[in-house]
C-alpha cells in the first residue's frame, strides 16, 4: 500500500530529532487526538510489516518523532514496489490479452506467492475491474473477462494512467517499442501541426496512452466485434458535424494507424480518437448547448457552496467563475465518455491545499447531484479545480487578526469557525488586547481587519475593527460580509 495524504501529512510534519506533542498535529490539521492516534498506528503498521521497525516513535509526555532508520529512505514511495503495482501490471495484460483466456501461471510466474495470496490478489483485481462494468471469470487454469469493448478501453485507459502516472515517458520505460513510440509521437505533432497548438499536460498524456491502447490491442487481441457497437446516436453525429476539423484529423490519424499496423481498423475508432481530442480545453470546440449552461451553472453553485453564499454573487467571484468553467465545460464531456485525465501534481496539491482540496472534495458530490452527473469526479480532476480556488484565495484574501479574552479552547473554535465561514480570510493571529499592547501594536502592519470579541477603546488603532460574539452567530458574519464590502466600495 501507499500512504494516504494524511498520512503523509503527518510524516512530514515530523522530523528525526525533536518531539511533537499530539495537540501540535491535532492544530496543524484540525484531527482530533484519536484520529491523530489511529493514522499514526497505520504508519507504523506498514513500517512493521515492511522493514519490522516503527516509522514513528512515541513518548508520554513527550509526543512523536519519526525513527532514524528511516532517513535514507523514501518514504513517500515507501512501497512502491508492492502488490498494488504488479496488479496494474496483470489486469492490463488481461485487459489486452482480450476475448482470449490468460494462464494464471503466466501471470504471476516470477513471483512467489502462495496459492491463497494468488486468490486474494485475483479477488482485487475482480473488485477493480467490477467498477468498470467487466466480468473477470476464472477456471483452475486461466482467467478471462466480459465486458463491452468500450468499458474495456476505459478500463485500460484509467488503468495505464495509474501505472505511468507521471508522464508519457513512464510509457516508454514500460517496454513500449521505440517505433511505436516515434509513431504516437508524429501523431500527436500532425494534431499540433493542424491546430498550431502544442497540446499541453495532461492531454498529451491522454492521446499518448489512447493511441497505445489502440496499437496494442488490435496486434494482441481481437476487436473486430466492435462491429457489434451500438452505433452514434442523433447528438453524437451532430457533435461530429458541428466539429469539422477535429473530426477530419481523427479520420486521418486512424487511417495512419491502419498503415501503420497493415489492418483495417473499424470505423468506430474515428469517433473514439475524436473523443479524446475533443475532451481538450486547449482550443476552440463547439460544445453542446446543455453542457455549456450546465458548466456554467455547475461553475457557479460551486463557488456558492464554498463560500456559504446564498443567492448574490459579487463580482469578485467572476474571474474565478470564468476560471472554473473553461475547466468544467470539456470535463463535462470527459465525464460522459469516461476520459480520464491524470494529474502529476495531485499529491503535492492534496498536501500543500489540504484544506481546500478536502472541502472541495466533499462539495462537488452534492453539487454533482444537482444537475443529474453519474459519473464519479476523480481526485486527479478535483486537484486542478483546487488550484483554480488557490489561485483566487491567494489574490483574493485579507489578513485577519482574532482578539479574543476567552480561552485557548474557545478561542480557537472561534477562529475554525470564521476559517469555515470565510475561506478568502488569513488569520494571522489570535491573542488577547494585552498580548496586543505588548507587542506594541507591532502585528497590526500585517493585518487588514481586526476581529474582535472584546470591545477596545484606543484611538491608536487604525486598522477596521469588527466587533463578534464568541460563538459566530449568523448575525456576525452577515456583519463582517456587509463591513468588508462597504470597506471595499470606499477604498
Amino acid at each position: 500500500m501507499t500512504f494516504s495524504t494524511k498520512e503523509l501529512s503527518i510524516i512530514y510534519f515530523l522530523n528525526y530529532e525533536n518531539y511533537v506533542t499530539s495537540s501540535e498535529i491535532s492544530k496543524q490539521f484540525y484531527f482530533t487526538p484519536k484520529t491523530v492516534y489511529r493514522i499514526i498506528k497505520k504508519i507504523n503498521d506498514v513500517g512493521k510489516e515492511l522493514f519490522d521497525k516503527e516509522i514513528i516513535f512515541s513518548e508520554p509526555g513527550k509526543g512523536y518523532k519519526l525513527n532514524s532508520y528511516f532517513l535514507d529512505k523514501d518514504l513517500k514511495n515507501l512501497s512502491s514496489n508492492n502488490s498494488n503495482s504488479d496488479d496494474y501490471n496483470v489486469i492490463l495484460k488481461i485487459l489486452f490479452n482480450h476475448p482470449k483466456k490468460t494462464a494464471i501461471n503466466s501471470l504471476f510466474k516470477n513471483s512467489y506467492y502462495s496459492d491463497s495470496t494468488i486468490q486474494r490478489r485475483i479477488k482485487h483485481i475482480e473488485a477493480y475491474l467490477t467498477q468498470f462494468e467487466i466480468y473477470l471469470e476464472q477456471s483452475r487454469l486461466y482467467l478471462w473477462i466480459e465486458g463491452k469493448e468500450e468499458q474495456i478501453r476505459k478500463a485500460i485507459q484509467f488503468t495505464l494512467i495509474l501505472t505511468n502516472n507521471s508522464s508519457q515517458t513512464n510509457l516508454v520505460n514500460n517496454n513500449i517499442d521505440l517505433y511505436d513510440k516515434g509513431f504516437i509521437e508524429s501523431q500527436i505533432e500532425l494534431i499540433e501541426n493542424t491546430f498550431e497548438i502544442e497540446i499541453p499536460y495532461p492531454y498529451d498524456v491522454n492521446l499518448f496512452t489512447h493511441i497505445y491502447m489502440l496499437l496494442t490491442r488490435y496486434r494482441e487481441g481481437k476487436v473486430s466485434f466492435l462491429q457489434n457497437q451500438e452505433p452514434l446516436t442523433a447528438e453524437e453525429k451532430l457533435q461530429l458535424k458541428n466539429n469539422t476539423e477535429i473530426y477530419k484529423i481523427s479520420k486521418i490519424i486512424k487511417q495512419n494507424i491502419d498503415s501503420y499496423l497493415s489492418v483495417s481498423l473499424d470505423e468506430m475508432e474515428e469517433y473514439f480518437i475524436f473523443q479524446n481530442i475533443y475532451s481538450f480545453s486547449y482550443f476552440e470546440q463547439n460544445f453542446q448547448n446543455i453542457d455549456v449552461e450546465v458548466a456554467r451553472e455547475f461553475s457557479t453553485q460551486l463557488v456558492k457552496e464554498y463560500f456559504n453564499l446564498d443567492t448574490f454573487i459579487d463580482k469578485k467571484y467572476l474571474d474565478l467563475i470564468e476560471d472554473l468553467y473553461y475547466h468544467i465545460l470539456p470535463m463535462i464531456n470527459r465525464l460522459r465518455v469516461g476520459i480520464y485525465i491524470e494529474n502529476n501534481m495531485l499529491e503535492e496539491i492534496q498536501l500543500e491545499y489540504f484544506e481546500t482540496f478536502n472541502k472541495l472534495k466533499n462539495i462537488i458530490p452534492k453539487v454533482q447531484n444537482k444537475f443529474e452527473i453519474t459519473n464519479q469526479i476523480f481526485d486527479s480532476e478535483i486537484g486542478f479545480i483546487t488550484l483554480y480556488f488557490e489561485k483566487y484565495l491567494t489574490t483574493n484574501k485579507k489578513n485577519i487578526l482574532l482578539l479574543c479574552s476567552t480561552g485557548i479552547g474557545t478561542s480557537e473554535l472561534l477562529r475554525i469557525k470564521l476559517q469555515n465561514a470565510f475561506p478568502e480570510f488569513n488569520i494571522v493571529s489570535t491573542m488577547g488586547f494585552r498580548q496586543l499592547k505588548n507587542s506594541n501594536f507591532e502585528i497590526l502592519e500585517k493585518v487588514d481587519y481586526i476581529f474582535s470579541t472584546i470591545r477596545i477603546n484606543d484611538n491608536s488603532i487604525l486598522k477596521p475593527v469588527i466587533n463578534i460574539s464568541p460563538i459566530l452567530s449568523e448575525k456576525d458574519i452577515q456583519l463582517i460580509r456587509y463591513t468588508v464590502e462597504e470597506e471595499k466600495k470606499i477604498g
